[in-house]
């Protein structure tokens, strides 16, 4: 079925699901990941393995070879309250439902590679076609469960197209560094650095929130001139929260404001930071239902209201400290137009 569908450990629910057929078939552009997810069902406890190999366009002889393929084993999380939204999914209390995907060839380390009795087990098949070319592929896997061995059928097809230059898509994936130690026991610089590489190779890019000390102009700079070569970073998250009592006119306004001018003063013709960067500002998420949220929200988002301002004040800093002289007009009136044009997201 599809690798974005939730199919739940029990198998109470299984005539709902959507059912793909026997072939596992995958589509995509050149230079990208794309997935599709396989479920067994197994009436014991069994385990499993299945076995890539290269597949092949049989009309150009082109592979896509197997180091280009990976596999993962679902793992589930069983939840103890119901969620029932009638306009989403609907999860009841005891169900297990998906969580990690864990690399097969560690689940078979560990001897995690089994399907429990009575029960499904997602396997994701994931293709990489970054350096493939074009074409219709195909190849047969061999799954095999306890003594039994089945071939699966893959087909995979990557278009001739890829995407040029960065995306026009902008993400925000918040990590933590603080809740590093919780899941990883380190929150280190390269630990933080190894999870938005991960995140940004699926075009999710990352915020990455540090502890207030570490923030700054300088060390955003530095993430930024970092993963600037990578293809799917396009979103610079200035790390600044705006605190409901925000002043643009004291010194958190200047906080705010000095990210814009560090990017502004970085940005050259060829590399043109601004028109990259993007606020969060989370304090004010779910404003709809918290009132001293809600009471705020005016004055900071209207047109002239608070954020304007903060903006407004970026381009003040860089007439006082002289950044405007001996440039351009156009130069000038392109970094003040993609200032007032950087949005607040959520």
């Amino acid at each position: 079925t599809y690798s974005t569908a939730k199919i739940i450990q029990q198998t109470n629910r299984n005539e709902e699901l959507i059912n793909n057929g026997s072939t596992l078939k995958i589509q995509m552009m050149r230079e990208e990941y794309e997935s599709t997810q396989l479920i067994i069902t197994s009436k014991n406890k069994q385990y499993f393995d299945l076995i890539k190999t290269d597949l092949v366009d049989e009309e150009t002889g082109n592979i896509i070879p197997k180091d280009a393929i990976e596999i993962y084993v679902q793992k589930y999380l069983e939840i103890e309250l119901n969620h029932h939204n009638p306009k989403s999914t609907i999860f009841y209390g005891g169900d297990r439902i998906p969580d990690m995907l864990l690399p097969l060839k560690y689940a078979k380390k560990s001897n995690e590679n089994f399907v429990e009795a009575n029960s499904n087990q997602g396997i994701s098949i994931e293709v990489c076609s970054y350096g493939l070319k074009a074409g219709n592929y195909s190849g047969n896997f061999i799954l095999k469960i306890g003594n039994q061995t089945k071939q699966v059928p893959i087909e995979v097809t990557i278009w001739d197209f890829a995407l040029e230059g960065k995306s026009a898509i902008q993400t925000c994936w918040l990590i933590y560094s603080m809740y590093m130690y919780t899941g990883e026991y380190d929150a280190s610089e390269h630990m933080i650095d190894t999870y938005s590489d991960f995140l940004t190779r699926y075009k999710a890019n990352p915020y990455v929130i540090q502890e207030s000390v570490m923030n700054s102009p300088e060390a955003l700079m530095q993430d930024v001139k970092r993963m600037w070569g990578m293809k799917n970073y396009n979103s610079i998250i200035i790390p600044y929260d705006f605190p409901l009592d925000y002043d643009p006119n004291s010194y958190q306004g200047d906080t705010a404001a000095s990210y814009i001018v560090k990017l502004a003063e970085e940005s050259t013709e060829e590399n043109f930071y601004l028109d990259y960067a993007l606020f969060y500002p989370s304090t004010y998420d779910e404003a709809d239902v918290i009132a001293t949220k809600k009471a705020a929200s005016p004055s900071f988002f209207e047109k002239g209201g608070r954020y304007d301002q903060t903006l407004e004040k970026a381009i003040t800093m860089l007439q006082n400290k002289g950044y405007f002289a001996g440039k351009t007009p156009e130069w000038n009136e392109r970094v003040k137009t993609a200032i007032r044009n950087i949005p607040d997201v959520f």
